[in-house]
């Protein structure tokens, strides 16, 4: 008598885009590591007595920070399945937009956009 369940090879989990998202984490940690070091500075030159310009540096380090969560983020959806795109899109625009707040040390900026881009191409 033969068996009608046959044993079938389990089927092999789906890939996730892992060289996205580990592009993009780094991506993050050296824009948030720049935007600490913008809102130390600006702490710093307010003690120096530079008033305002040093609230300006201050603000503009909180701002990057809030732009390192956000790349965080898209790194996260880029290792979700499914979501690849949005995450590849999220990291490519909060990268691009944090030139004008500090760009992780440029090495940030560009492994933003190449973590980005791997992410859309969901590798």
């Amino acid at each position: 008598m033969e068996s009608s369940a046959q044993a079938s090879a389990p089927s092999p989990a789906p890939k996730r885009a892992t060289a996205g998202f580990v592009v993009s984490l780094v991506a993050g940690i050296l824009i948030l590591l720049d935007g600490i070091f913008l809102a130390v500075s600006g702490d710093f030159l307010s003690s120096l007595g530079y008033g305002s310009f040093a609230g300006a540096v201050t603000v503009l380090g909180s701002i990057t920070v809030l732009f390192a969560i956000i790349v965080f983020v898209g790194a996260w959806l880029i290792h979700t399945l499914g979501r690849e795109v949005a995450g590849g899109i999220i990291v490519l625009i909060f990268s691009l937009i944090s030139i004008v707040t500090g760009d992780g040390f440029v090495i940030g900026l560009i492994l933003g956009i190449i973590g980005g881009a791997i992410g859309l191409a969901k590798k």
